[in-house]
């Protein structure tokens, strides 16, 4: 498999093949990988891959061959797994980069750091790699694999090591400077200087849990997570249950909370929403986009805040409904969007970036109205440990209260969150569906159940029947 390019300026031609000095011995170009340019066109990037093998011709039947599953206590993986995953390690390739003006091909993953990622859309001469190999038999006992994470050079493919042992988030900013990267051991986002070559960590004392609160299983807790960097590598933005924060590098400038701690104040949580697909960092010059959750009310909402702004976020729209991400036309102000509850399917609509004058443009499910549908409703109790709990309950539309009903408990986990879901009656495997059994008559409760390490049947039994 050879890589070929060509331009209105210049004939078709060969610029990668297995004689190519940067190629791996006995690898070639591969056909399982993907192909793009880099955002400014003067790069290229493909995979490669070892040769594939000449399959030989086999003329033995298959009833009469012998099939062993070879098990060994030196397997990184189980045999099971290796079974399951054995189509996509046929098919593994590893990241490579052609310079165009300079007719130079430089390898950048390879088995041992199979994984790289560019920044800057590709524009960038650093990327950051992992590498999970060293820990994959790990994987037998726990759900947050270890990586060591590399700094690797585009133009001349030399890698370095930065972090070793880590099981979360790493982001490397977009003019390659710092690494910010999330530690499960302590809860803390730290910040590597590439300059320094020194870590450290960043929210440490700033009164707020940077991880998922509402972690119920037998593993440390991921972050909230990472927002984006901003411009020149000056700061990256982060999440708490409720808030954004800037976090800055600049080791002088204390971490500011951009949304103001109106999120916390209003159990609202604010996320921000890119809508330029083609954005290096995130603008922290214009008006940017949020989507909220309201942990109480169960409303979600679209909000607006400058970054340099000292007002709280501006409320454009808000309602019991599941909201989409907008998206942005190219050349005009106008956004595309879908809003929806149990009742109501989820249609486009369109409307100005302050979300006024909406226009729905499409009727998608006009049939709904020709069938019984139904109603949900938020409901709280307390259980027989006084813990508060919530749920959902679905009624048939024709509900009449002097009636009795069959009712179904459905129970998993935590299900409040998702009260505006809608849902199209279809078949389900593990869940039933709600518009089908309510519009047959149906009521539906289904309880939220909140896990301790540990108890899980005790938990769900003190959730249900209380």
């Amino acid at each position: 498999y050879n890589l070929f390019y060509w331009s209105s300026k210049s004939d078709t031609k060969c610029i990668v093949d297995t004689l190519n000095p940067s190629m791996n011995k006995n690898w070639c170009v591969s056909e399982n990988g993907d192909f793009y340019f880099s955002q400014n066109g003067l790069k290229f990037y493909f995979f490669t891959a070892a040769k594939p093998e000449k399959e030989i011709k086999d003329t033995l039947p298959e009833d009469e061959k012998y099939k062993l599953d070879l098990w060994s206590w030196t397997d990184t993986l189980l045999q099971p797994n290796q079974i399951k995953n054995i189509e996509k390690e046929k098919k593994k390739s590893f990241l490579s980069v052609y310079f165009i003006k300079e007719k130079k091909m430089v390898q950048l993953a390879s088995e041992d750091i199979p994984f790289v990622t560019p920044t800057l859309k590709g524009d960038g001469n650093l990327g950051i790699g992992y590498n999970y190999k060293p820990y994959s038999k790990y994987i037998s006992w726990i759900t947050d694999i270890y990586k060591d994470v590399y700094i690797v050079d585009f133009n001349t493919g030399n890698k370095k090591i930065i972090l070793k042992k880590i099981q979360s988030i790493a982001s490397l900013s977009p003019n390659g400077n710092f690494v910010a990267w999330y530690n499960k051991e302590d809860s803390t986002w730290n910040l590597f200087s590439l300059k320094d070559n020194t870590s450290k960590p960043v929210t440490k004392n700033l009164g707020v849990n940077f991880w998922d609160e509402d972690n119920d299983v037998p593993s440390p807790p991921d972050p909230y997570g990472l927002a984006g960097w901003t411009k020149d590598d000056k700061s990256f933005l982060i999440y708490d249950r409720f808030d954004i924060w800037q976090i800055f590098t600049d080791n002088k400038s204390k971490p500011e909370i951009i949304t103001k701690a109106f999120g916390r104040k209003n159990k609202t949580g604010f996320r921000y929403i890119e809508l330029d697909k083609d954005a290096l960092w995130i603008n922290s010059e214009n008006n940017l986009l949020l989507k909220t959750y309201n942990e109480e009310t169960k409303q979600e909402g679209y909000y607006s805040i400058k970054i340099k702004s000292k007002d709280e976020p501006k409320k454009h729209f808000e309602g019991d409904y599941k909201l989409s991400t907008p998206m942005l036309a190219k050349k005009s102000n106008v956004l595309i969007w879908r809003k929806s509850n149990f009742n109501i399917y989820p249609d486009l609509s369109v409307s100005t970036f302050d979300f006024k004058d909406e226009i729905r443009i499409t009727n998608a499910n006009p049939q709904q109205a020709n069938y019984l549908w139904g109603n949900v409703e938020l409901v709280k109790w307390k259980t027989v440990k006084n813990e508060e709990l919530e749920g959902l309950l679905y009624k048939p539309e024709n509900f009449n209260p002097s009636q009795k009903y069959p009712m179904i408990v459905y129970f998993y986990e935590r299900n409040s969150q998702t009260i505006h879901y809608h849902f199209t009656p279809k078949p389900s495997r593990s869940v039933i569906n709600f518009p089908e059994y309510v519009s047959n008559g149906y009521i539906i409760f289904v309880p939220d159940i909140k896990y301790k390490v540990g108890t899980p049947g005790e938990d769900a039994y003190n959730a249900i029947m209380s």
